[in-house]
């Protein structure tokens, strides 16, 4: 018969003297418990009392059988992946977290026999669940070969002194192999597919200084630099523009050239600020970009266009024979008379109209000959 869930149990049988046995899975069998029958009492006995004198104490007491053991091995073909990080939980009656070894060895032992569940989490890895059988008096064994799974590595770099920090070339290294190359967006941020070991980061632009190479490790289940969380825009890999450099090519170094990443040898700057014309949105300093200016090349903040063909009054309403007078829009006109090979371009002159002592008139263009940054004679 079974016993239970109290551990009492019944039987019919004769009424004469037996023996009762008392055995169960994962437990260690007990001493076989003698029973005698008193014929006067009518009644089974052991040690001349009554079988109910034992309901507290029981007749048997069964101790657990924890002669089984387990050991085992987690295998990862990452190179140098530290798994004394991985959790190992055995699964049975209950939960029980395992300890494991740097080389990935674990053991437990004084288990009970039965069947378990073996999980096994690893960062980078996928994870991995086992039944195992455990015998008594055995040390059963299991070898797990784990498979790495690339995690997002996210960093930044900062260009210093500057406003855009893409196009900077990150390298990824391990153990000294290159394992991958990207470029940084406009806010300094690149993105690996990455395993979760040690690894280095290279950064190259031209026209800076490459900063020394930036070691990373992964720990509590995230890529660490400087001690700080590689993903922190405030982690950003400074860069410094070299003292020399000519990003663009146009013969003005950098820290001097008025458009540094645009090719502009002339150094055209009809407004005079700190832009050159062909990266100045608002070239003529007006308050108008471009875009939406109808005088690009001119100071016309009013926008006026009196004649509706989409050109400003101070580009398009002055003639040689008939000039602009001064005002109407075009105070404070900024002028570049500077002498170029287009003798239209970038050059103006003007006179004293005729009829109005006092007043200046600007001519589109300027006579050929005449000398760059000189009123013409009306």
């Amino acid at each position: 018969t079974l016993t239970d869930t109290s551990g009492a149990f019944a039987l019919q049988i004769a009424p004469v003297d037996l023996v009762l046995s008392f055995t169960r899975s994962g437990y260690l069998p007990a001493s076989d418990v003698a029973i005698g029958w008193d014929a006067v009492q009518e009644r089974f006995e052991r040690l001349d009392m009554p079988l109910t004198a034992f309901d507290v104490e029981g007749l048997a007491v069964l101790s657990a059988d924890r002669s089984a053991a387990l050991t085992g091995l987690l295998r990862t073909p990452v190179d140098g992946f530290d798994l004394s990080s991985a959790d190992v939980t055995l699964v049975g009656e209950v939960r029980q977290p395992l300890t494991v070894g740097q080389n990935g060895r674990f053991t437990q032992e004084q288990l009970r026999p039965g069947l378990y569940g073996v999980e096994i989490v690893v960062a980078g890895h996928v994870e991995v669940s086992r039944l195992v059988q455990l015998t008594a008096n055995e040390t059963a064994q299991m070898e797990v070969s784990l498979e790495p799974r690339q995690i997002s590595m996210v960093g930044y770099v900062d260009l210093q002194g500057e406003d855009v920090d893409a196009d900077v070339v990150v390298r990824l290294r391990r153990n000294g192999a290159l394992v991958d190359t990207t470029l940084s967006d406009p806010d300094g941020r690149f993105v690996f597919d990455a395993l979760p070991v040690a690894h280095t980061l290279a950064f190259s632009r031209i026209g800076f200084i490459s900063p020394p190479d930036v070691p990373v490790i992964f720990e509590d289940d995230a890529f660490v630099a400087n001690a700080m969380p590689l993903d922190s825009p405030q982690n950003a890999t400074p860069m410094q523009r070299l003292a020399q450099s000519d990003e663009d090519g146009d013969g003005v170094i950098d820290r001097l050239d008025n458009c540094a990443t645009t090719f502009n040898p002339g150094q055209d700057n009809l407004d005079g600020d700190e832009f050159g014309d062909v990266c100045d949105a608002d070239a003529d300093n007006d308050g108008w970009v471009g875009g939406l200016d109808n005088c690009p090349t001119s100071y016309n903040p009013a926008q006026e266009d009196a004649d509706g063909d989409g050109l400003g009054f101070v580009c398009s309403g002055g003639s040689i024979d008939a000039p602009l007078s001064v005002g109407c829009g075009i105070a404070r006109q900024v002028l570049d008379t500077r002498p170029r090979e287009d003798l239209t371009r970038g050059c103006a002159g003007g006179g004293v109209q005729s009829g109005a002592p006092g007043r200046r008139a600007i001519a589109r263009g300027h006579r050929r000959g005449a000398r760059p940054g000189s009123l013409l004679a009306g």
